[in-house]
């Protein structure tokens, strides 16, 4: 079974504090401005390149939100995190999903909150930084620095990961599939990629 430990805000954050330099800088102000901590209510996690440690300067800290009134969820973000720089938030539909995003600047630091009506541990973002993060355990050192190579050309992650890895389709699709599969699979997934 996945490990889902990013999942937990102390287990969050202890991760980070156990990183490299960049993560432990930033356990250091997420912990400081309790964000995960104001979050609480919204059984929030970290997600994205940060806790995996495939970042690159300008990446934001993804902290991924269970939320089931958008209204009340958007509301409160502007209450604790209006004041931040280059604050905004929105709510949309995609594919007949709900969703909200809260976007701001904390010690000059990029942080996006996205929340969604659904466990965090089952978002899609949340999958597929823990399939990412399984590639990256199972592959050789190197991938996880050529893949850093492909997102500072411009890639989003999924996307560098699917070049990477010579996945065809939608990108996000093809993690989300990968995310289902076991280590052995992922492993001739390795051996065979382009």
């Amino acid at each position: 079974m996945q490990n889902t430990d990013f999942g937990d805000i102390g287990e969050g954050l202890r991760r980070l504090d156990a990183g490299n330099a960049r993560q432990r800088e930033i356990a250091g102000m997420l912990g400081e401005a309790e964000v995960l901590e104001r979050l609480a209510a919204y059984r929030p996690a970290l997600a994205g390149t940060l806790p995996i440690g495939i970042d690159i300067p300008g990446s934001d800290v993804d902290v991924l939100c269970e939320v089931y009134d958008h209204a009340a969820f958007l509301e409160y973000a502007l209450r604790i995190f209006g004041e931040c720089e280059g604050f905004e938030r929105y709510h949309r539909s995609v594919d007949g999903v709900e969703r909200s995003v809260v976007r701001f600047w904390l010690s000059g630091l990029p942080i996006e909150l996205f929340g969604q009506a659904r466990p965090t541990a089952k978002q899609n973002g949340f999958r597929h930084m823990q399939v990412e993060r399984r590639l990256l355990e199972l592959d050789d050192p190197q991938a996880a620095a050529q893949i850093r190579a492909l997102k500072r050309g411009g890639r989003k992650t999924e996307p560098a990961f699917a070049e990477f890895y010579g996945l065809k389709g939608d990108p996000y699709a093809e993690l989300y599939r990968l995310s289902l599969m076991p280590d052995h699979e992922l492993l001739e997934l390795i051996r065979n990629k382009k």
